[in-house]
């Protein structure tokens, strides 16, 4: 099994916010507790894709990959001030287009682009299994910060 990089992530929080869920947005970067069905609640932190889709929220979970592999997907797709949390920055993300089911989208679509790190950690989690929701202002390399703009 792939060692936990959730620490290194937490520790990258400036601040966070109580979000609700049907507030969420496309490229939030956000701290869930999450229960999978048949198991115990814990603790993610996500990267928000498609915030609502077929009662799913399909989400790349930042356990999957270090810090450096992260800040530089947000290097490639630039940062963006979330829109109603101003002092909130996310991941300026495409729009995921779900035409068919999430499996078959994920395999069509996302498995072949997304490269070792970041297939690992794509998730489609169920919308009701959520219970608190924070948005946070995940502090980026000051490169990314900078070009980012």
């Amino acid at each position: 099994m792939a060692a936990s990089n959730l620490n290194e992530h937490t520790t990258r929080i400036q601040k966070r916010v109580i979000v609700p869920i049907s507030r969420l947005q496309k490229g939030m970067v956000v701290e869930a507790r999450y229960k999978p069905q048949e198991s115990e609640a814990k603790r993610y932190m996500l990267l928000i894709l498609q915030p609502k889709y077929n009662d799913f929220i399909h989400a790349l979970n930042l356990d999957a990959f270090s810090y450096r592999a992260f800040n530089e997907l947000a290097l490639g797709q630039g940062l963006k001030y979330i829109p109603s949390f101003a002092k909130y920055r996310g991941i300026n993300m495409p729009k995921l287009i779900l035409e068919t089911s999430s499996r078959r989208f994920y395999f069509s679509n996302l498995k072949p682009k997304l490269k070792g790190e970041f297939n690992r950690a794509y998730r489609t989690m169920s919308y009701n299994q959520f219970s608190i929701i924070s948005l946070v202002d995940y502090k980026f390399s000051i490169d990314t910060q900078t070009l980012s703009r």
